[in-house]
């Protein structure tokens, strides 16, 4: 830092501490850009700004200053401090920040890029920048729990990957949350429903200690990318192909047991499931088409069951469930015989399309899917 950098830093130091000497926490007072300003210093000391790459001339205006860019009115709505001044998430080796981020307040902060830094300490909470759409601060050295962020009402993208975190995944109470990174951390306990992020469509949490069973996640009709590798997930494989948006999904090394109807997910720009005891459920099924053609021309109109002799012992007793790709029961027969004609308990004819379908009884335990064709 040269001489007149030391010399802003003062004036405005001295502003600052005129502002907070009344108090031991730093207040909330009416913001200007003037506090933004103060915020950035703020910033630029708990980080250790005389060991940035890229330094701050507190001489000249704030929307000279490396990677800060302003709105209309002149706040502070951008710090890009990647290695890329771009307001964008590009990481390009960051900036050289060390220390702890502080829990800015910036009343109009819409976009926060920090990663690939050496950032460490706690994720703050970021209760001061309500405006706030997208929180990166990949790979840092940061450490300790990830907090609900119950304050950033607007949030579009979270990425943590790459550092330290540990303990559970909050259910996270944000609607606007479409993207989620938090791969390549030390985060364990059970993957949350995520039941109040109806927009999410990425979503990656691989290389942690997460346990427990997977859920379908069917209510999260938006979902495109979902990878979970390098955990410990145990269990069933859900029906994730009823998902009709999703085009990745990888579940590989984990502790998965049962059968996986591979063909469902044959559509897929990514599909890995290997290092699992997960086998394909065609290798253990008995003859059950996959398509009907309910429209009494006298050719495959009823689905049929060709092969029941092994289960001749339970048949008064099996289940038969059909659901449809919105994850819903159209029909229901506990007392299966064999056969379903494409109709509803209601007796009303379903549309055409693919449909999930399970068979159970001890100690049959099957499921599959059938194209209903009209």
């Amino acid at each position: 830092m040269n001489f007149n950098q030391m010399i802003g830093l003062l004036v405005l130091l001295i502003n600052y501490t005129n502002l907070t000497e009344a108090s031991s926490v730093r207040p909330v007072f009416e913001s200007s850009r003037a506090t933004d300003s103060l915020e950035l210093v703020h910033l630029f000391q708990q980080t250790r700004g005389d060991l940035w790459k890229e330094q701050w001339d507190f001489n000249e205006p704030i929307d000279t200053w490396f990677g800060i860019q302003l709105n209309t009115n002149g706040r502070v709505y951008c710090i890009d401090l990647d290695g890329n001044p771009d307001c964008r998430s590009t990481k390009n080796g960051g900036n050289h920040l060390h220390g702890n981020l502080p829990n800015l307040s910036l009343p109009f902060l819409e976009h926060l890029f920090m990663s690939s830094n050496q950032l460490s300490g706690q994720l703050p909470s970021f209760e001061g920048t309500p405006e706030l759409l997208t929180l990166q601060v990949s790979g840092n050295r940061l450490e300790g729990i990830i907090p609900e962020f119950s304050a950033l009402q607007k949030l579009v993208k979270l990425d943590l990957e790459y550092n330290k975190l540990s303990g559970s995944i909050p259910d996270f109470d944000l609607e606007n949350l479409e993207t989620i990174y938090l791969g390549n951390n030390e985060l364990n306990g059970w993957l949350p429903v995520f039941a109040f992020c109806d927009k999410l469509k990425h979503l990656y949490a691989n290389k942690n200690n997460l346990t427990g069973e997977l859920t379908g996640f069917s209510h999260l009709s938006e979902l495109q990318q979902l990878l979970l590798s390098n955990n410990k997930f145990e269990g069933d494989l859900p029906d994730f192909f009823l998902l009709q948006n999703l085009t990745m999904l990888d579940v590989s090394n984990n502790k998965m047991e049962g059968c996986c109807d591979k063909k469902q997910y044959a559509h897929l720009r990514l599909f890995n499931i290997d290092k699992n005891n997960l086998n394909n459920c065609e290798d253990e099924k008995t003859n059950i088409p996959n398509a009907f053609s309910p429209n009494n021309d006298g050719v495959n109109d009823v689905f049929t069951i060709v092969d029941l002799a092994e289960y001749e012992k339970v048949r008064s007793s099996m289940e038969f469930v059909v659901w449809n790709r919105s994850n819903r029961i159209v029909y229901s027969d506990k007392k299966f015989k064999g056969s379903w004609d494409g109709r509803s308990n209601a007796g009303a004819a379903l549309p055409e399309g693919l449909y999930l379908y399970q068979i159970q009884s001890v100690p049959i335990n099957q499921k599959g899917t059938v194209f209903l064709k009209r």
